[in-house]
């Protein structure tokens, strides 16, 4: 059997070469990891309609990331095999936070990195908890503004068009709002985060450590730049992949 999954993002992007170690690393144990091919597929959107058109011609599954997804959507979509499964972490660059990636590139001791890490994500929560709720109210209610129309031909006509598109946007809004919960809901969203945690690893991954780059620089680290400091994080975890994606990749194979 061969089994093609799809990630996010580009040919030797983060995703692909993150998960591709991670199946690589599970050749030892599922006769399917061997026969697996991880491709890249563009962006989270194009992973479902892929998902959906591959799947006359082969067995396909799609990896993607978690994003703000509460644990209660994560186990739903997940057991949903013609749906991209959510990964465990916010981002593919949130397994590039373990302990002894950075320790080890930064040269920092791994309780003093802990400790830079957890308050940098502590300041995150709230920001994430705000942006989380946003996210899963459009999702649930699958709320998006309408594209427009092809027969916009000058500017009054983009104007109105425009404004017709985010009215009824909003109406729709408006009319949803009245049944949701905000107060129930933005406490829901940090607990989620603080329990299916750590707190690290659900909030924006990509942000925080753009974050804890700086605040390591600034302890006299000299990393360089950021790019770098990142293509140094990903080529250590391609020779160790971190655990955590390893148990990911290995429970998408194991809906098969």
């Amino acid at each position: 059997m061969t089994l093609t999954v799809f990630c996010e993002g580009a040919d030797n992007g983060p995703d692909i070469r993150l998960i591709e170690a991670a199946r690589f690393a599970l050749e030892g144990e599922s006769e399917l990891a061997q026969e697996t091919e991880v491709r890249a597929a563009g962006s989270r959107g194009d992973l479902n309609p892929l998902l959906r058109l591959e799947h006359r011609f082969g067995d396909v599954r799609a990896l993607r990331d978690r994003d703000f997804s509460p644990r209660g959507v994560v186990d739903a979509q997940r057991a949903k095999p013609h749906r991209s499964f959510p990964l465990s972490r916010h981002c593919i660059e949130s397994y590039l936070l373990d302990t002894g990636l950075i320790s080890g590139i930064a040269g920092i001791p791994s309780d003093e990195y802990e400790s830079l890490r957890d308050a940098a994500a502590a300041e995150r929560l709230w920001m994430d908890v705000h942006r989380g709720v946003i996210e899963q109210f459009c999702a649930r209610h699958r709320l998006h503004p309408a594209r427009g129309t092809e027969q916009v031909r000058d500017r009054a006509a983009a104007t109105a068009a425009v404004e017709t598109s985010l009215n009824a946007f909003l109406a729709r809004i408006e009319t949803r709002m009245d049944s949701f919960d905000v107060a129930h809901e933005v406490e829901a969203m940090r607990l989620d985060m603080q329990r299916d945690g750590p707190l690290w690893s659900r909030v924006d991954g990509k942000k925080l450590l753009r974050d804890i780059h700086g605040r390591l620089n600034r302890k006299g680290m000299r990393l360089g730049k950021q790019q770098r400091f990142e293509q140094a994080l990903l080529t250590r975890a391609e020779l160790d992949p971190p655990a955590a994606l390893v148990d990911d990749v290995r429970a998408l194979l194991e809906t098969i």
